[in-house]
């Protein structure tokens, strides 16, 4: 990324928080890219203050984050309680972030909020921490983990990129056993086996192959509408919102989207939607906010 481009997503955010309610804020970070999260949490960290919305964004962009590593994310109130709570299959864990590396007396209301939430560990998250943190964590706190901003960012680009499954990441966050090693073997062996992918070539060639396993009627679409349908109908029954489709996407057809983000592609589903839904594949449920939703309609 340029510094001319930091520049540009810098004041972008900063107009944002002067102006703009911290909710809407949360919602148009979810089309993000890792790099420009990675950017607004920098930011974010440099400006917080007191009386200032700065710490609000930093742990929404934080429980984000979250979503990207592919877990459900429960946000957490700006003023009370945990920040958020991440969920996967039966795995719960509770976040705490900070845009400073002043964690005293904070250990304590963490631990709390592990046993509240009945969650396997608690994920302290700031961009740095001091040798007092980390001795204290070490010497007494063993449901607590730490992890920087910067190294969160770094797992959901190995996640973005196909490197990490959700189960890797997984085992990661969660405390591991340091005296029973098969745990952390199990770990890089999965890491491995989810790395060994196919040729690029031989992954287009597929990738393509399964795209033009659609109706004849959407032959000639774009590939926005085709990858539409392809996870749909593997999903048939379903109604899937645009962020999670997009996802779905990014990580079934990572080659052929590879110079896309998931807010590029979700920004093609209300044109390629509305054909699909005139040519009789798709439906599409709309809120009383006007968000939409998608499923592949039954024959």
């Amino acid at each position: 990324m340029s510094s001319i481009t930091e520049k540009s997503v810098r004041q972008i955010l900063e107009k944002l928080i002067d102006r703009v309610d911290v909710q809407e804020i949360r919602n148009l970070a979810k089309d993000f890219d890792v790099s420009d999260i990675t950017l607004c949490l920098k930011h974010c960290q440099e400006r917080a203050g007191k009386g200032t919305k700065h710490g609000f964004v930093h742990q929404d962009l934080v429980n984000i984050l979250g979503e990207r590593l592919g877990f459900e994310v429960k946000f957490g109130d700006h003023l009370h309680g945990a920040d958020g709570v991440w969920s996967y299959g039966d795995a719960r864990i509770v976040i705490e972030s900070k845009t400073s590396a002043a964690w005293q007396g904070l250990l304590e209301e963490a631990r709390k909020f592990v046993r509240d939430e009945k969650a396997v560990c608690g994920l302290l998250v700031s961009a740095s921490f001091g040798q007092e943190t980390v001795n204290a964590v070490r010497g007494g706190y063993p449901e607590l983990r730490l992890v920087t901003t910067d190294g969160l960012c770094k797992l959901a680009q190995l996640r973005k990129e196909s490197i990490l499954a959700i189960d890797n990441i997984v085992n990661i966050l969660i405390p591991q056993e340091t005296y029973a090693l098969d745990g952390l073997i199990d770990l890089v062996y999965g890491i491995k086996e989810q790395i060994k992918r196919p040729q690029p070539v031989e992954m287009i060639a597929d990738e393509q192959k399964k795209l033009e396993e659609v109706p004849e009627s959407i032959k000639d679409y774009d590939v926005v509408a085709k990858a539409m349908y392809a996870i749909l109908r593997n999903r048939s029954n379903e109604w899937i919102d645009p962020t999670e489709l997009a996802q779905e996407i990014k990580s079934n057809f990572p080659k052929t989207f590879n110079d896309k983000t998931v807010g590029q592609i979700a920004w093609g589903f209300p044109f390629a939607g509305h054909w699909l839904e005139k040519k009789g594949v798709l439906e599409i449920k709309r809120d009383e906010d006007g968000r939409r939703s998608y499923r592949i309609k039954a024959l």
